[in-house]
């Protein structure tokens, strides 16, 4: 369960994920974790790849996962679509076999947001995978100006703008991340989805920074 928030503007992306982990049975929720990492930069790339949905792949938690596929990667060769491909064949071996496993309606998802190689402005793709009968995939891009949340946790919020982040400095986008996470935190509903330890990134053409590192 999750919320991603991204601010995709000319220059920068502006990055938030809260940090619950909801663990179930029999669609009964047994324990959460309230310090699991959805944000995962590419290494020395201004790259940040986020996750929302099944988060167990392959045996393996999401991190550890794009551990072996950052492995693969030669990112400065790559523009961030061809890096969506590479990450989507890299993925769905193991989406498929997890949510054929979980069953009715589990689903998974990945974000690919940042600059790809000789880009001048920042892009973001997504990748979904969703199992009914058999596996569905969806795919979706965004390009400047753009302003998008993803997971359950978007349900949460109020309808968005992106006049919200246009024109204004980069802490002030950080402050309305900041407000749409509140909202979502404080919604009063059973299971809350959102929660935890909220965590951030700032893109540039130069590099990724945390302005609120996970723990």
């Amino acid at each position: 369960m999750t919320l991603l928030i991204a601010s995709i503007r000319r220059a920068e992306v502006v990055l938030t994920a809260d940090g619950r982990c909801t663990h179930r049975a029999n669609g009964v929720v047994t324990s959460i974790e309230d310090d699991y990492q959805k944000l995962h930069p590419v290494p020395e790339h201004p790259l940040v790849v986020a996750h929302h949905g099944e988060n167990l792949l392959d045996g393996k938690p999401v991190k550890e996962f794009l551990a072996g596929f950052f492995k693969t990667l030669n990112a400065g060769n790559h523009t961030l679509l061809e890096i969506g491909d590479l990450l989507q064949d890299y993925a769905r071996p193991a989406v498929r076999t997890r949510l054929r496993a979980l069953g009715k309606g589990a689903a998974s998802g990945f974000w690919v947001i940042g600059f790809g190689t000789q880009a001048r402005e920042p892009r973001g793709m997504e990748a979904f995978w969703k199992w009914d009968d058999h596996l569905n995939s969806e795919e979706r891009e965004w390009k400047p100006i753009a302003l998008v949340a993803g997971g359950d946790g978007k349900k949460q919020l109020p309808a968005l703008s992106v006049k919200s982040i246009e024109n204004v400095a980069v802490e002030k986008v950080r402050e309305f991340h900041r407000s749409l996470m509140e909202i979502a935190i404080k919604t009063e509903m059973k299971d809350n989805p959102v929660g935890g330890h909220v965590h951030e990134l700032v893109i540039t053409r130069e590099k990724w920074e945390w302005t609120i590192g996970p723990k």
